[in-house]
């Protein structure tokens, strides 16, 4: 038989997957066959749902070669993310120095993406390090093969594809030398320029 009951505190829970957010003041719809639908209001405070916090497993820091830049990179496995959410670490760091060297302190600066990952916060790696080694470079420069005692001095022209000022050392200073970066002829013979 019907039973009407005057007033009750009906308690909501939300899903344990609920999108973080604040709930408070959300009308809920409350059916039942052969009983009048009934629209209540959660409370208009204490209704929040925060982001979860995700840590990196594994941090590492790749070795890059030396580009004048202090940007890193890091890998690492994200530990925490819940089945069927799709969030992924972007890993970026900062190295102490732009030079070369071992064991540098890099600080992170990593963000996450994908398509769930504003349910997620993350807490940034510490304690990491990383190295930065010598970058390659081609040096080209078009030194006359042939010049007379009696030439002034010329400049070699020499380019390098990492944009770092150069120097040039002769082979047999007797019959070229290096005055204030210019080659300068001192007698007969053959030397080899050489740039670094």
């Amino acid at each position: 038989f019907p039973v009407t009951i005057a007033s009750t505190t009906i308690f909501v829970r939300l899903a344990d997957n609920a999108i973080p957010g604040t709930y408070n003041s959300r009308n809920i719809s409350l059916t039942s066959t052969s009983a009048t639908t009934r629209t209540i209001s959660t409370s208009s405070t204490s209704n929040v749902v925060n982001t979860k916090s995700l840590t990196v497993t594994s941090p590492q820091v790749t070795t890059k070669s030396y580009d004048g830049t202090n940007s890193a990179t890091i890998t690492g496995n994200l530990n925490g993310v819940l089945s069927g959410d799709i969030v992924n670490l972007v890993g970026t760091g900062t190295f102490a120095s732009e030079n070369v060297g071992t064991s540098l302190s890099v600080t992170s600066t990593s963000t996450l993406s994908g398509t769930h990952a504003n349910r997620y916060t993350l807490t940034q790696p510490t304690g990491l390090t990383g190295t930065i080694i010598k970058a390659n470079q081609t040096i080209s420069f078009n030194v006359p093969l042939y010049k007379s005692t009696f030439d002034v001095d010329f400049t070699p022209n020499a380019q390098s594809t990492s944009g770092l000022v150069l120097t040039y050392t002769s082979s047999d200073p007797s019959v070229a030398t290096i005055v204030s970066g210019k080659i300068k002829i001192m007698g007969i013979g053959t030397s080899t320029i050489t740039a670094s």
